[in-house]
C-alpha cells in the first residue's frame, strides 16, 4: 500500500509538470496493483477514462501571448480536490495574457471563426471533450465561444463532423470550472474546434483549455 501511494505522489508530480509519459505509465501501475488489492482508496476519479495531452497542430490565428499552446500547458489551471491540473475539478483563473487562447482580430479580415486543430500523437478512441471557458473579467467574457463544431480525423485531412457543443458563458471570476462534453468516436488522431460564434455575435474569440478524454487505446 505504501509503494502505490508513492507511485501516486509521483505520478501526479510528473502530470502536473507536463511528463504526462511517465504520469500515464505510473497511472498503470497503479491500476494493475489495484486489481490484486482492491482495498486501497485514492483520491481519482472511478472512470476508466484518461485524459490526453494533446499537441496543437494548427490555428488559424492568435492575438499577443494568447496562443493557442495555452490551451494544453495547463497555465492558469488550480488543480481541485483530486489534485490533478486538467482534471474535471480543476478551475482557470481570470489571468489572460499567458494562459488563454484569442484569436486575432487585427488581421485582414479579422479571425472571426477561429479554428485550433490537436494531434493526439497516436490513434484513439475518443470519449469526451473538456473545455474551460473565455474568463477574461470586465465584460470580456461576451468574447467566448458560444457554439463549437468538433470535427475528428485519422490523417489530419478528411474531416468529420461529430456535434456542436454549446459551453456555457464564462462567469468572468476565479474559479472558472471545466465543462465536459461527450464527443464518442473511434480510431482517430486529431481533434479540431471550429469556435462558429459567441455570446456577442460575430468577433475574434477563444477559450483558455482544452482537454480530450479518451476509454481505451485504438
Amino acid at each position: 500500500m505504501q509503494h502505490l501511494e508513492g507511485v501516486f505522489g509521483s505520478a501526479r508530480q510528473a502530470y502536473q509538470v507536463g511528463d504526462y509519459v511517465s504520469a500515464y505509465g505510473q497511472a498503470d501501475q497503479i491500476v494493475t496493483n489495484l486489481q490484486v488489492v482492491p482495498s486501497l482508496t485514492l483520491s481519482i476519479d472511478r472512470s476508466t477514462n484518461r485524459l490526453l495531452s494533446p499537441d496543437t497542430a494548427s490555428f488559424s490565428s492568435f492575438f499577443g501571448s494568447r496562443s493557442p499552446t495555452n490551451l494544453v500547458n495547463g497555465s492558469g489551471l488550480t488543480a481541485g480536490p483530486s489534485g490533478i491540473v486538467g482534471a474535471a475539478d480543476s478551475t482557470h483563473s481570470t489571468d489572460v495574457e499567458g494562459t488563454m487562447w484569442y484569436s486575432n482580430p487585427y488581421i485582414v479580415p479579422p479571425d472571426t471563426s477561429p479554428v485550433v486543430t490537436f494531434n493526439l500523437r497516436g490513434i484513439y478512441d475518443l470519449q469526451t471533450t473538456r473545455i474551460w471557458q473565455y474568463n477574461q473579467p470586465g465584460g470580456f467574457t461576451v468574447y467566448g465561444a458560444k457554439d463549437v463544431e468538433v470535427s475528428v480525423s485519422a490523417d489530419n485531412t478528411n474531416f468529420t463532423v461529430l456535434t456542436t457543443i454549446t459551453p456555457t458563458r464564462a462567469g468572468g471570476t476565479n474559479g472558472e470550472p471545466a465543462q465536459d462534453f461527450p464527443t464518442a468516436a473511434t480510431g482517430i488522431q486529431y481533434v479540431r474546434l471550429h469556435i462558429l460564434d459567441t455570446f456577442g455575435g460575430a468577433q475574434a474569440s477563444g477559450l483558455p483549455k482544452c482537454g480530450l478524454s479518451r476509454p481505451t487505446r485504438g
